[in-house]
């Protein structure tokens, strides 16, 4: 009879592991990078090049029997990022035997490299996986267990992806479908034109297209298992009284934070979804991306906060509406006029002149600007600023703000509690 993996080694062992993406988009090859410390504190590295062998790893099977996860092993990994989907798939394999994943938010290693003692470390430890041993000897209170809860919440990550996926793919196939539509009827020969709209003649096409009716479906499929995910964590408890707060949105932040615990406090989690802290720049414009030029905020996370500030203007009495409008109120007390800031050469000069009737009124692309005798005095160019418009963008991303802070709370507070699974339905049988 031959013996297993487990009476083999019966020690146990701590294995860092620190996942990449295989393939960059300049065609970069990054394996994953894995440092076993053995029982007599040796350090055996090696790399999973493909996701076949990060499978291989997991199940210790193939040339991986001897290196691969077994009985009472300690595995230290990085919190969040590319690497989310092969630490569930660790923490699920290591709790069925006995073993425990641990995590660490990616700041401690950089606050770490920052100080004189990585640079003082020999320098085959400054690989990022063999670095996880040392802080894990020194510095073990900032790795966190990767637990059923934070499994659900990858779990939902994953399937808010596929979601967004599946309707991206839904909304080219309506596109290409119009397009050619409007093609066809403006190439035709005979020049016999359908009466109706082309909005009527469009949703005929796409009802018998089943290209596109199998998109639909599965958008549709994807949304429902997203929305059933979202129910059995207990992240769905902080937007239960938040109206307009659906699946698409709250997956839509899910996905984007990951887990509350990689933000080092309330700031960076506001400037990683709004951008810049959130304040506003010097022309008293909320920070906006350029094209070509890399922005320090998450796009995906900004983009649903946008959509959920939509819904509290839709909802004007709900909590999160009221908000938006005393938002308003505050910066409309605070700037009453709409200014107009003068700029010459597309410089601002510095003097600035209330837009209203009889003090400064445009005149084609410029404006006029009047004496106390309706007289003009001259004509100068430049931009409005505190109009509606701009105050209530203003109060929409102060509202935001607001927002993330309590989001940053209630899910700093959640981390805190207890873990109780919630419990599924069952439906009961009818009566034959």
């Amino acid at each position: 009879m031959t013996a297993t993996v487990t009476e083999l080694h019966p020690k146990k062992r701590t294995i860092s592991v620190i996942h990449r993406v295989k393939k960059t988009a300049d065609g970069d090859e990054r394996p994953t990078l894995v440092a076993v410390k053995e029982n007599d504190g040796s350090f055996n590295c090696f790399d999973l090049a493909t996701e076949r062998d990060e499978f291989d790893f997991i199940t210790s099977v193939g040339k991986y029997e001897e290196l691969g996860l077994r009985t009472g092993d300690t595995v230290i990994s990085t919190l969040g990022g590319s690497g989310d989907r092969l630490s569930f798939a660790m923490s699920r394999m290591l709790g069925e035997v006995g073993g425990v994943l641990h995590r660490i938010p990616g700041y401690h290693l950089k606050n770490f490299k920052d100080t004189p003692a990585f640079t003082e470390l020999n320098e085959d430890l400054q690989e990022d996986a063999l670095l996880l041993h040392t802080l894990w000897a020194s510095t073990p209170q900032h790795f966190f267990e990767c637990r059923i809860r934070d499994r659900e919440i990858i779990r939902v990550s994953e399937l808010y992806r596929a979601f967004k996926d599946a309707q991206l793919e839904r909304m080219k196939c309506a596109g290409r479908l119009r397009a050619r539509l409007i093609g066809s009827l403006f190439l035709s020969e005979e020049g016999k034109y359908p009466e109706g709209k082309i909005e009527d003649w469009f949703d005929a096409r796409k009802a018998d297209d089943p290209i596109f009716q199998s998109l639909e479906k599965e958008e549709h499929t994807a949304k429902a298992t997203l929305e059933k995910a979202i129910k059995m964590t207990r992240i769905v408890e902080i937007f239960a009284g938040i109206e307009g707060c659906g699946p698409s949105i709250i997956g839509g932040l899910v996905c984007s934070i990951g887990d509350i615990r990689r933000f080092s406090g309330l700031e960076k989690l506001t400037s990683y979804l709004l951008g810049l802290n959130a304040r506003f720049n010097e022309t008293g414009e909320f920070p906006r991306s350029k094209r070509g030029v890399r922005t320090n905020w998450n796009r995906a996370g900004r983009q649903t906060l946008y959509l959920l500030a939509d819904q509290f203007n839709r909802r004007p009495d709900s909590e999160w509406g009221i908000k938006l409008r005393e938002n308003k109120v505050y910066y409309r007390k605070k700037h009453p006029h709409t200014l107009i800031i003068e700029k010459n050469g597309g410089q601002e000069t510095g003097r600035t002149f209330v837009f209203a009737p009889g003090i400064c009124e445009k005149k084609g692309s410029k404006y006029q600007v009047f004496d106390e005798n309706g007289v003009v005095v001259e004509t100068v160019s430049g931009t409005q600023r505190y109009y509606d418009g701009h105050i209530h963008r203003r109060a929409i991303w102060k509202t935001l703000r607001e927002f993330v802070h309590f989001l940053y709370g209630a899910w700093t507070e959640l981390e805190k509690a207890e873990y109780v699974p919630v419990e599924k339905k069952v439906r009961a049988k009818k009566a034959a």
